[in-house]
């Protein structure tokens, strides 16, 4: 039964520590963590972006480089038309240029906001979790001290139960014992006054005996005074008259 009452308590105790830490700080630490996610998917997202402009730049940038020699070549051969058409693509191609640096531009200072970000909200994160982990140890550790001081309580009070049965088994076999001990006696005694009732009595007998065997082999038995007392007393001896004057010869 005891052995039952330690693995329920057992089993409660570990309950006790499966509850831990508190649901309060596991979700402000996972709040804290979706919003370093959040900025680093904003910085993923910048930096595409800024990636794709720097790549449209340098590439229109390539383009109207190209346009410009094809201007030159064809002034140079004396082709006006092939150089006009030629240098207005490049000034349409470098009007887009602008619009896509000035894209650029904020693009990069969407970055660099968007890096700043997720290096506070990193910071911070690692500054939350530190005092979150400070205060669950916190908490676990009240929490641990109370569970113990119950499991403590629960224990004593098991021992305390355990005493008092192991202290009632032995009275109950003190108890048995002793009246053990008097039925023991009882019985001790009994058979000793049996045994003496029958010495005594084989005494009697050789008495007897011994009685019997000295009637038979000795002298009669002197008579006893209240049989001598019942005979008549003998008659007293005759006197002698006595004769006044001289004797008779």
């Amino acid at each position: 039964m005891f052995q039952r009452i330690r693995d329920a308590i057992s089993r409660w105790w570990h309950r006790v520590e499966s509850t831990y830490p508190v649901e309060a700080i596991a979700a402000e630490r996972d709040e804290l963590r979706e919003e370093v996610m959040r900025t680093r998917r904003v910085l993923q997202e910048a930096a595409t972006e800024r990636a794709r402009l720097e790549s449209g730049v340098r590439e229109d940038s390539a383009a109207a480089e190209n346009l410009a020699l094809q201007v030159s070549d064809s002034l140079a051969r004396g082709n006006r038309e092939e150089a006009g058409e030629a240098a207005l693509r490049m000034e349409e191609l470098e009007r887009g240029l602008a619009e896509k640096r000035k894209l650029l531009e904020r693009a990069d200072r969407s970055y660099k906001e968007a890096l700043d970000r997720t290096v506070v909200a990193q910071e911070e994160y690692r500054r939350r979790s530190a005092e979150l982990e400070a205060r669950q140890s916190q908490i676990q550790a009240k929490a641990a001290a109370a569970a113990q001081a119950q499991l403590s309580e629960k224990l004593g009070a098991l021992d305390a139960a355990r005493d008092r049965d192991r202290v009632s088994h032995q009275q109950a076999a003190a108890a048995a014992g002793a009246a053990r001990v008097a039925d023991d006696l009882a019985r001790a005694e009994a058979a000793q006054s049996d045994r003496e009732r029958e010495q005594r009595k084989a005494k009697a007998e050789e008495a007897l005996a011994r009685f019997a065997t000295a009637r038979k082999s000795g002298p009669p038995a002197p008579a006893s005074p209240a049989a001598g007392a019942n005979k008549p007393a003998p008659p007293p001896p005759p006197r002698a008259e006595k004769t006044i004057g001289p004797a008779q010869s």
